[in-house]
This record gives C-alpha cells, sequence and structure tokens, in this order.
C-alpha cells in the first residue's frame, strides 16, 4: 500500500535484535557505574562510549545537535538510581 514502510527483512529484524541485545548487555554491565556517575540522567552512547549525559533530555538533545551527532545514532538510556514500587 502507498505510504507503508517496506516490511524488513528476517536479517534486518536479526540485525537489529543483535544491535538492542549487544546495547542492553553494554548498560547492564556498567548500569552500577553509570548509576555512580549520572544519577538521574539520560546519557547518550555512541560507539561503545558515553559522549553525552544530562538530566533533561531536550538540553541533552540540544547539545548532540551542537557537537554535530544526529540524536537517531546514538543510543539513549536513562539511568535511574531509585526505584519507586507502588503497592
Amino acid at each position: 500500500m502507498l505510504g507503508e514502510p517496506p516490511l524488513q527483512s528476517q536479517e534486518e529484524m536479526d540485525a537489529m535484535e543483535r544491535l538492542f541485545n549487544e546495547r542492553e548487555a553494554f548498560f547492564d554491565a556498567r548500569h552500577a557505574e553509570f548509576k555512580h556517575l549520572y544519577p538521574d540522567e539520560t546519557i547518550a552512547v555512541l560507539n561503545g562510549e558515553v559522549i553525552e549525559h544530562d538530566p533533561d533530555l531536550g538540553a541533552l538533545l540540544v547539545r548532540l545537535e551542537d557537537r554535530g551527532v544526529d540524536p537517531r545514532d546514538v543510543w539513549m538510556e536513562f539511568v535511574q538510581v531509585n526505584t519507586l514500587f507502588i503497592l
């Protein structure tokens, strides 16, 4: 149908799953370190390195663009220090 994005191939979906798993493993392995360095901030990761961080996502996006980094090219994750449980 016109205007709909093309379906992704199995290879593309497998590659996206591998990338997701790599990013998740990267974050999980460093979560304690990130909690200490970037408490309650969003981090921007590019090529396995934190290139920016900020508690304000809008400010983080502006700084990425100021550096010439397309926010779509980085992985961003919020580093939550405390988990709130509601009973």
